[in-house]
């Protein structure tokens, strides 16, 4: 049936990171197996800082897979049971040095679904700061 939830079969663990964590999960789907790569992780937390004349800040990393210095929106990973609301404030004052004023959902997001599994905690959150 193709609405039918397809089967996890088995998981195994084949990479425990620091930051991620890699699976080599076995899937049934109707009448076809396959086996899917799935990166774990605990989640990030993104910020829009936007100020009252319209602006908005970004800061500037290097990010090695890349090979380059990005500019960015302030985000990092949530620590365990972090909310993303109290991750993402916190990002933007160990990144930019701000304190974040009133703070509005924006979205919850997939980042790669192809390959990442975020559930629970784990949604990409996006945070606008307002003064």
């Amino acid at each position: 049936m193709a609405n039918q939830t397809p089967e996890l079969l088995d998981s195994k663990k084949v990479f425990a990171g620091r930051v991620i964590d890699v699976t080599v999960d076995t899937v049934r789907e109707a009448d076809k197996t396959y086996t899917r790569e799935v990166v774990h992780h605990r989640g990030s937390a993104v910020i829009l800082p936007a100020f009252d004349d319209g602006s908005i800040a970004l800061v500037r990393q290097y990010r090695h897979p890349a090979v380059r210095y990005l500019l960015e929106l302030p985000a990092g990973t949530l620590n365990d049971q972090e909310p993303p609301e109290e991750g993402a404030a916190r990002e933007l004052e160990e990144e930019l040095g701000l304190v974040a004023g009133k703070m509005e959902k924006l979205c919850e997001f997939y980042v790669s679904p192809g390959f990442s599994r975020p559930i629970l905690l784990r949604l990409r959150s996006a945070w606008k700061m307002m003064n």
